[in-house]
């Protein structure tokens, strides 16, 4: 078996567009693109605790635990407790668009690999298989930027389409997200340490990774779709408009406001009209240099007031003071950023004990369970 395959990342931040980027090559490259699965960079901190992988009992366990994570983390997804109910998705509709389409072939997977990386391209080609495609990729974005270095350890060969949206633009929308950053402050931090991060990960691989400005697609698609498919050497196909996987899964999402829309050219510079100059002010004390080096105006046409160093420090601890004081958004952010970072080693520790984590959160029955030969019976 070929292990590690080439496989396409899209990479970005939040609300930068990187759902669109995957909508379009999903039809106009053929490639397979499940929802956004995360478990990649996740698991791959922690796969040694499945001891050696050439031996088949413990690609068995590890893939069991990949199952149950993305379990636990679609059926969040798709009816979470935290999540605001108009952004609920229907669960039969959103499981035959997630890896967990792939779940009755779990003993091919295991038979046909011998190491993490070749699991998660078995269970990727696998997908693709499904929906009839030959190639395969990942669409896994989050607030807070997961480091792109994880994923690469798991697929080495991979290419990476990063997509670069105007900061300010980012915010707006980030803030208008249940569980977005909750200050301006907060929002242009964390879209320049996304961007930074990425491109410091793009300039050690530069065979690999390719920049795509948000603004230059709405521009000319053609153009930017002309590049990417260069770039990872597949053919450019007419578009049949016919939605695959993420693409019809995203048409009828009650989440994606911009992801299930047509790309329209006037879907930028909303700052312009929407932020004060003080709010330009703000943004670009925290990533002005970010804005600069990635193509956009720093500022409008008015001069722009710099920040005092108090009202900096301020603006920088008022999220964790905000977290502080509110049950609910600690809640959140303990449940989305280290619930999840965390959750293979829970979900090690508990298989360890014998006990179904998926079931006892009343989670396993609401997607068939995994069909393996030799699970244990106290499972």
């Amino acid at each position: 078996m070929k292990e590690n395959a080439e496989f396409i990342h899209i990479i970005g931040c939040c609300r930068s567009g990187t759902t669109i980027l995957g909508r379009i090559i999903e039809r106009r490259l053929k490639v397979a693109i499940p929802w956004e699965a995360h478990f990649i960079p996740i698991f791959q901190r922690f796969a040694w605790l499945w001891g050696d992988l050439a031996k088949e009992k413990n690609r068995r366990r590890l893939l069991e635990a990949i199952f149950d994570f993305l379990e636990l983390f679609t059926t969040e997804m798709s009816h979470g407790a935290d999540m605001p109910k108009q952004t609920h998705f229907n669960y039969e509709q959103i499981k035959n668009y997630t890896l967990l389409a792939v779940k009755d072939r779990a003993e091919k997977i295991i038979k046909e690999t011998d190491s993490y990386q070749g699991l998660v391209e078995a269970i990727y080609r696998e997908y693709a298989n499904i929906h009839g495609l030959s190639h395969f990729g990942d669409k896994s974005v989050s607030f807070r930027d997961v480091p792109t270095e994880l994923t690469h350890m798991a697929t080495p060969n991979a290419k990476y389409i990063h997509i670069i949206r105007d900061g300010r633009d980012v915010a707006l929308s980030w803030r208008q997200h249940w569980n977005g950053p909750w200050t301006l402050s907060e929002a242009a931090w964390l879209w320049g340490e996304h961007v930074r991060r990425k491109r410091v990960f793009g300039a050690g691989h530069p065979d690999q990774y390719m920049e795509v400005r948000y603004e230059d697609l709405l521009d000319d698609e053609e153009a930017v779709l002309l590049k990417i498919s260069q770039f990872l050497g597949l053919p450019l196909y007419e578009d049949s408009s016919a939605d695959v996987g993420l693409g019809r899964l995203v048409a009828e999402s009650p989440i994606m406001s911009l992801g299930n829309q047509p790309v329209v050219k006037e879907n930028q510079g909303k700052w312009k009209s929407s932020m004060s100059p003080e709010d330009v002010a703000l943004f670009n004390h925290f990533a002005g240099a970010t804005l600069r080096s990635s193509g956009n105006e720093e500022n409008r046409n008015e001069p722009v007031a710099g920040v005092s160093w108090a009202t900096a420090a301020w603006e920088r601890a008022h999220p964790w003071l905000l977290t502080l004081f509110s049950f609910k958004k600690l809640r959140v952010r303990i449940k989305m950023r280290l619930g999840k970072k965390f959750l293979p080693l829970a979900l090690f520790v508990f298989q360890l004990l014998g006990i179904d984590l998926v079931k006892l959160l009343g989670r396993r029955g609401e997607i068939p369970a995994v069909t393996m030969e030799n699970r244990p019976a106290s499972r």
